[in-house]
């Protein structure tokens, strides 16, 4: 529903750039209405369910609860992290290879249309086939597509590659999450996502730092580059990460 909400709202703004096409900053001064609406609906429409019973123990932000492979788990992530710098600097990408800036939000709708449904599709597939080879495509995807937005010379190429892009948030979106919870299990499990997103978290912002720069002073080439050699980097330390095997069902014996 985030992704189906975030194509909806580029459809929007693409209807308000072709009537008032230099009207940018009122653009975004009405992007508040919904901002506006969401408050107003988590103050007053949601209700929470209160816990039946209050926590056992006091919640220590600590990674002693979680073994080695977990941490090599938040590794990987961030290694990956700082290589996947912010989605707007593949529309500035876009737009020198012959986008328009009137279709930049329909490509942005386009984008989410695709990776809303891939989400809903390939987490079906996680659950059926479990989320490593998931991650591992979705990451190489990620490495090919950074390429070839550093290669790519023409507008054309600028969409294909894009829908692409979104392809990898559809495998990898759902495969991370349910990792996590597969290594840790039931017990901490709150804790655990704490982690994978501060992982993600604290590499997110210098991830985008160093492409920014990188993209300023040495072109889109290296800056595309580095990201596709990080995603691969962390491909290669996802391979130590392991997947507790499913219990199963032993047969008993039959006693006399």
């Amino acid at each position: 529903m985030d992704h189906l909400g975030a194509a909806i709202g580029p459809l929007l703004a693409a209807g308000f750039l072709f009537i008032w096409p230099e009207h940018l900053r009122t653009l975004f001064l009405l992007t508040i209405v919904p901002g506006l609406l969401v408050l107003c609906l988590l103050v007053f429409g949601l209700r929470e369910t209160p816990p039946i019973e209050p926590p056992k123990e006091r919640v220590h932000l600590s990674l002693k609860p979680f073994d080695n492979n977990f941490r090599r788990y938040l590794l990987a992530l961030v290694v990956f992290t700082l290589g996947n710098s912010s989605d707007a600097f593949l529309l500035v990408r876009a737009n020198e290879l012959g986008v328009p800036v009137v279709m930049l939000p329909l490509l942005w709708c386009a984008f989410h249309v695709v990776k809303s449904s891939s989400n809903l599709f390939l987490g079906r597939a996680v659950d059926r086939f479990g989320p490593r080879p998931f991650i591992f495509l979705g990451w190489f995807v990620y490495a090919g597509v950074y390429l070839a937005f550093a290669l790519a010379t023409s507008a054309w190429e600028a969409w294909a590659y894009f829908l692409c892009y979104a392809l990898f948030s559809g495998l990898t979106e759902p495969a991370e999450k349910t990792l996590v919870a597969n290594l840790v299990g039931g017990e901490r499990k709150g804790l655990a996502y704490g982690w994978y997103n501060f992982a993600i978290g604290i590499a997110t912002l210098p991830a985008s730092l160093i492409f920014g720069a990188l993209y300023q002073f040495f072109g889109p080439l290296v800056a595309f580059g580095w990201g596709s050699a990080l995603a691969l980097i962390a491909v290669m330390l996802m391979l130590r990460v392991k997947e507790p095997l499913a219990k199963t069902n032993q047969p008993q014996r039959k006693t006399e």
